[in-house]
């Protein structure tokens, strides 16, 4: 996404709160606020970040040369990811539980990979701790360390709690959270230890907020959050300046995972395309950004959680769509959903 759009993109919600809230409709804290000084820092928050894509722009990494490990990369969201990374001259490695599309993304991704790049697949279930640590120790001595390790493997089972299936929620949480711990764990200490390399976890919009046949994909997808935000703070903490800890939210994704997801205001809130989703994530990567959120107003999402009272948040979300959005759910459906992306 360009620079301009992403700043249009991200102020026009910020512009609605201070031109239509002028009366401070359900939100009481903004009215003891005077417009002129929404708008002042409306302004300082736009120009803040017309700034920050220019700094952005200059400071995007290169992908040529580094080594990228994706998880659940076989299909969806992973394998284009893993061909855009892959025509960029990185060193793909590809994990994914199904062999037959570990095989398929293989050949795909070696038709379209710079003559620089290296491209391997290997079928790993990340909810094997010993399996990924075996794994992560043995790509030390082939192929050396990782650069940047991308967390994307996911499973939904898109049941109400009443009628889910206790293996298949355990499942979700082992796989969309429990597997981070794992692989965090193998690949971090060698990025602190060499001040280099870049952890990126692909987590959901249903983290900021669930909703009905969301229960155990959005309190995985949360903990996936929270757990990636402490590990950047360690980070941080550390003074580790070039270890970087990404974090992407999207809505949901058509890439057959959500099958029969619905939106009600498509124009707001698009079902997103695969191809438009991993290049807002490769350019996350090269511009080592922090927490990305897709489309851009899922950033007001906590803001309205927190100031507006419950029935009011919940009538937002009756309004969006949000309620309504798993009852048309079909998905892929069987254990064959495992190591996907939504």
């Amino acid at each position: 996404m360009a620079p301009s759009a992403t700043v249009v993109s991200f102020t026009w919600p910020l512009v609605l709160m201070v031109l239509l809230d002028q009366g401070a409709y359900g939100v009481p804290v903004l009215k003891r606020i005077p417009l002129w000084a929404r708008v002042v820092a409306l302004a300082t928050a736009i120009s803040r970040a017309i700034l920050a894509n220019r700094r952005r722009a200059a400071l995007r990494a290169r992908l040529d040369g580094k080594r990228v490990l994706i998880t659940g990369g076989a299909s969806g969201i992973g394998l284009q990811l893993a061909r855009r990374c892959a025509r960029l001259g990185a060193d793909v490695i590809i994990w994914d539980i199904q062999p037959e599309a570990c095989v398929r993304a293989l050949e795909d991704v070696r038709e379209l990979a710079a003559s620089s790049s290296t491209v391997v697949a290997r079928t790993v279930d990340v909810t094997d701790r010993e399996r990924v640590y075996a794994e992560v120790e043995r790509m030390r001595l082939d192929v050396g360390e990782l650069d940047v390790v991308v967390l994307n493997a996911g499973v939904v089972s898109g049941k109400h709690v009443a009628r889910a299936d206790d293996d298949a929620m355990l499942r979700t949480m082992d796989v969309n959270a429990l597997s981070h711990f794992w692989l965090v764990r193998a690949t971090l200490p060698a990025m602190l230890e060499r001040n280099a390399g870049q952890i990126v976890t692909i987590a959901s919009a249903s983290a900021l907020g669930g909703g009905p046949g969301l229960a155990d994909y959005a309190a995985s997808k949360a903990a996936a959050f929270i757990f990636a935000e402490s590990v950047r703070m360690e980070v941080r903490k550390a003074g580790k300046t070039g270890v970087t800890v990404t974090t992407v939210c999207p809505f949901f994704v058509s890439t057959g995972m959500f099958e029969g997801v619905r939106t009600r205001l498509s124009w707001l809130l698009p079902v997103l395309e695969p191809a438009a989703v991993a290049d807002r994530i490769v350019d996350a990567i090269q511009a080592r950004d922090a927490v990305v959120m897709i489309p851009p107003i899922l950033h007001v999402m906590p803001l309205l959680r927190a100031l507006l009272p419950v029935q009011a948040f919940d009538a937002v979300g009756d309004v969006l769509g949000i309620t309504t959005s798993m009852d048309g759910f079909i998905g892929r459906g069987g254990p064959a959903q495992v190591g996907l992306r939504s």
